[in-house]
């Protein structure tokens, strides 16, 4: 299982992101490698700032994973969000994160 982030370039990302949005989805790993000084805060500020870099109109799913994956903000529930509240919603749904005890 691997993650990494697409490359696109930003007049394609722009184009195809301002007509229909980009569905994105956050995973953070909440396996005990995650307890090592600074990667936990490091991490959800890393998903706060993926977050900030979505144009309005993408959707932000956020899920956590160590042995299972458990979902934070589904899909379903963050297409039917208001443009405006997106991204809003996607860090409120990572905030209770940032005090959980991983691994």
């Amino acid at each position: 299982f691997a993650c990494s982030r697409p490359y696109w370039n930003s007049a394609g990302y722009t184009a195809l992101g301002s007509a229909a949005g980009i569905r994105n989805c956050i995973l953070i790993d909440l396996s005990a490698i995650m307890l090592r000084e600074g990667v936990w805060r490091s991490a959800i500020q890393n998903a706060r700032d993926a977050i900030r870099e979505t144009l309005p109109t993408d959707t932000i799913a956020v899920y956590t994973f160590d042995s299972e994956l458990r979902t934070i903000l589904p899909l379903s529930q963050a297409r039917g969000l208001p443009v405006g509240k997106r991204k809003e919603s996607a860090i409120a749904a990572i905030e209770p994160l940032g005090s959980l005890k991983t691994g």
